[in-house]
């Protein structure tokens, strides 16, 4: 019978994963960005507009976790907000944030 020998470098095998999962983690946050993104500029779109108030007060941003992918938060302070996603505009029927996501989610299962 044979002998057969295996040499594993521990180190380079090391440096390779670090690198795989660098390419890994920065491909997935650009996913998770450009799904943000899209998310952030259709609700802006689907946002009733009389003022402005509403859909001037839409904000972005995002934060570095603890595992390296970056959690998003988009969100609006402005006071009537969810009065107007419950339909209280004649300018836009209810649920308007929940269509911004079906269309973003049809826009991402079409990449």
């Amino acid at each position: 019978m044979d002998n057969v020998k295996v040499k594993v470098n521990i180190k380079k095998f090391g440096q390779d994963v670090k690198k795989y999962d660098k390419k890994f983690l920065t491909k997935l946050n650009e996913m998770i960005k450009q799904i943000a993104v899209q998310l952030f500029h259709a609700v802006v779109d689907t946002t009733p507009r009389d003022t402005g108030l509403a859909r001037d007060s839409w904000q972005k941003g995002a934060r570095r976790g603890l595992n390296g992918i970056h959690t998003w938060h988009i969100q609006n302070k402005a006071p009537h907000i969810v009065k107007l996603d419950e339909g209280h505009s004649p300018q836009q029927a209810k649920g308007f944030v929940l269509r911004a996501i079906r269309k973003t989610k049809n826009w991402f299962k079409g990449k």
